[in-house]
């Protein structure tokens, strides 16, 4: 993750993010309650569980909201990275909210600590991750940079921190997974130390503990115990956050002069349910503060939700369109001295003789240039936010993006040599979709 996103997001995304946030935990709250006084005899286990479920809807998840934007191969969109950057936000809020909620959830256990010392604790710990811990995770960034390769040392003590993090936060009278995640954010994206981490779980987590967690968390799901009156309670909740978060949204996006299909559209996808949402349902089941019909009428509900937001964005935005061409640009219709502009995207190096061979073959003079926008490709790794960076001319792609790319210098070098009657703009973009 970005973390400098999360810290220091842009304004727009820090107003969209803490709206969004606010307005739909306060807003759903207020129709639960309601709910609860007007229907008749509704099941006592659902009364206790409404403000929990109700209050889960104000949550924006990065890594949901990545992973559905991946699917959808909008993460390189102006809407996709402004929806990352408010989720990233959003997850702020939500860690030092749940933290709260923590330690004052526990102030009727006997031999638990007070709850203002449980959230000095929390806020010491996650103040210790990041002013001790990213430091240590930069050196060890830096290291690798000037070795070109990272040890196995540094890997085995980036797990072993996990471990150790998740335990001081047991300590601390919080879920493990708050310390783990905090450290999870401070560990520098991308390449070397950031692409090494995730070559090494990813396999694992994706291919087998991510798809047995959804199968574990489905035979738990027994949708048989599922009251129809409790299934309009909770739909009702649902639906009405649902149009609270996308409303909001749009507000504040239009107040950025945002187009209202762009700003519908940015409020569907920061609706996007998934892991976070199951993750804490499960966590509520363990500790018996959901039944077995209210775990199932909010894991149903995540699935539904899911399904509709996905084929209505495909349906109501395609990114394409705004770079649809409105005149023919070719060599043929080409005016006297005028400038013929190519985007060449590459790969690898093999595609550098065919960028060159059209160079050639374009007969460029100085009356007549060609202007070519070479755009380097490189697979995204080890972080969720695309990066586009623009190469001028001195510099070496490592002070640009921080890694080692000798493949990226030797293709400048190669094309360089055709500057005379050619303008060339050299771009780097680490993208998913390489």
């Amino acid at each position: 993750m970005d973390a400098g996103s999360m810290i220091c997001p842009q304004r727009k995304c820090m107003v969209i993010g803490s709206s969004l946030f606010f307005c739909t935990l306060l807003l759903p709250q207020g129709l639960t309650f309601l709910l609860i006084r007007l229907v008749p005899k509704m099941d006592t286990t659902l009364q206790n569980a409404l403000p929990f479920i109700s209050a889960t809807q104000a949550i924006s998840s990065s890594a949901v909201v990545g992973s559905l934007l991946t699917e959808l191969k909008l993460l390189n969109t102006d809407i996709g990275r402004t929806a990352v950057s408010t989720a990233l936000f959003c997850d702020v809020i939500g860690i030092i909210m749940s933290a709260f909620a923590i330690a004052m959830s526990d102030r009727k256990n006997k031999g638990t600590i007070i709850p203002w010392l449980a959230v000095i604790q929390a806020a010491a710990l996650v103040l210790g991750i990041i002013y001790i811990c990213r430091p240590f995770m930069m050196w060890m960034r830096n290291r690798a940079e000037e070795k070109n390769v990272v040890r196995e040392s540094h890997i085995f003590i980036i797990f072993v921190l996990v471990l150790v993090f998740g335990f001081l936060s047991e300590i601390s009278s919080q879920h493990y997974l708050l310390g783990s995640l905090v450290f999870g954010f401070v560990v520098p994206s991308g390449p070397p130390l950031g692409s090494a981490v995730v070559a090494r779980v990813d396999t694992l987590a994706t291919g087998l503990f991510y798809p047995t967690y959804l199968a574990v968390t489905g035979l738990k799901t027994n949708i048989f115990t599922i009251d129809f009156r409790s299934y309009m309670v909770l739909g009702a909740i649902f639906f009405f956050a649902s149009c609270v978060k996308v409303g909001t949204v749009m507000l504040a996006a239009c107040y950025y002069e945002q187009t209202l299909r762009e700003a519908f559209v940015l409020g569907l996808i920061l609706n996007a349910k998934g892991i976070t949402e199951l993750v804490m349902y499960n966590i509520w089941k363990q500790t018996k503060l959901l039944s077995d019909q209210e775990f199932a009428l909010a894991v149903v509900m995540v699935v539904a939700v899911t399904a509709c937001l996905t084929p209505l964005i495909k349906l109501l935005y395609d990114p394409s369109q705004q770079f649809s061409a409105t005149k023919r640009s070719t060599i043929q219709h080409l005016k006297r001295e005028t400038e013929f502009r190519i985007m060449a995207c590459i790969h690898t190096q093999e595609n550098v003789p065919t960028v060159i061979n059209i160079l050639e073959v374009s007969n460029s003079t100085e009356e007549n240039p060609v202007a070519v926008i070479a755009l380097i490709l490189v697979e995204l790794v080890g972080r969720s936010t695309p990066v586009l960076v623009a190469h001028h001319p001195g510099d070496t792609i490592e002070s640009s993006i921080g890694s080692s790319t000798s493949k990226s210098n030797q293709i400048i070098k190669a094309l360089g040599q055709y500057t005379e009657c050619n303008t060339i703009h050299f771009h780097l973009t680490l993208s998913d979709n390489a």
